[in-house]
């Protein structure tokens, strides 16, 4: 037996997907990352891998545990901090997909067809803010923000296993069935 679960109507299945979308918009380009931040990114563009070492020493406003330094210029990167960055990136792209792959419901088609398209919608949309980012001069665009972008969206995949034990039904529906169990 599978859950009933009601499936809203079109344009209201839209709403959770464009909000999700003008967060992520609203974090990669419109808001300044902090200062602190701004330095450590600004310093990665810099510096070459073969120059970074492993440092335990605190810098101003910089993070103390597992930072990686680089010994030229006095800058620091925390292996924290990009862990952190990258668990935000695909938290964000993989609830982007979700939203996109429920907004999609009940359109026609297969489900493969429908994951493939939020896939392809995420990562699209990963990209494109990352391409945005080449213009702000607060920000860095990067390939690994690309690709982990890309590994949240792959969180559309889950909906085949939540296929098999969700059935989507039309709210007019589902209102009918829940009151005829009263």
């Amino acid at each position: 037996m599978s859950l009933r679960v009601p499936l809203l109507p079109e344009p209201i299945r839209w709403l959770p997907a464009g909000v999700v979308a003008g967060l992520i918009w609203y974090w990669s380009l419109v808001t300044a990352p902090p200062a602190s931040l701004a330095l450590e990114m600004a310093s990665l563009e810099h510096i070459p891998f073969e120059t970074m070492t492993t440092a335990g020493q605190p810098l101003e406003g910089g993070p103390t545990a597992g930072t990686r330094a680089a010994t030229a210029s006095g800058f620091s990167v925390s292996s924290e901090w990009i862990s952190r960055g990258a668990a935000r990136h695909a938290v964000a792209y993989a609830t982007l997909a979700l939203c996109l792959v429920y907004a999609l419901v009940g359109r026609g088609g297969s489900m493969a067809r429908m994951v493939a398209i939020a896939f392809v919608l995420a990562t699209g949309y990963g990209i494109a803010m990352e391409v945005g980012q080449l213009f702000q001069p607060d920000r860095v665009a990067s390939l690994a923000d690309v690709v982990i972008n890309a590994l949240g969206a792959t969180a559309a995949l889950s909906w085949y296993g939540l296929e098999r034990r969700v059935t989507f039904v039309p709210l007019a529906e589902f209102r009918r069935e829940s009151r005829q169990l009263a």
